[in-house]
């Protein structure tokens, strides 16, 4: 999995079969720990963007990429 791609991760199915789900992107692959990636989840849905984010490991066999991580310099 590569550094910079979107992902999600499938949390629970709720009462009514609603399926929760958190999104984050990938910043490191972990050295010390094979087969998990360190992630950046967004805190809210509605505010993806924050202070309050948190960052911790997560098991790549359980992130959909959503979408890949860009290749390439952006055209200025």
């Amino acid at each position: 999995m590569e550094v910079g791609s979107l992902v999600k991760e499938h949390l629970f199915t709720n009462k009514k079969g609603e399926m929760i789900e958190r999104y984050g992107v990938v910043i490191r692959d972990s050295k010390q720990f094979d087969g998990y990636v360190e992630v950046v989840w967004q805190p809210r849905p509605e505010h993806p963007v924050s202070a309050e984010a948190q960052i911790n490991l997560a098991l790549i066999e359980k992130l959909e990429v959503v979408v890949p991580a860009t290749k390439g310099n952006a055209t200025r």
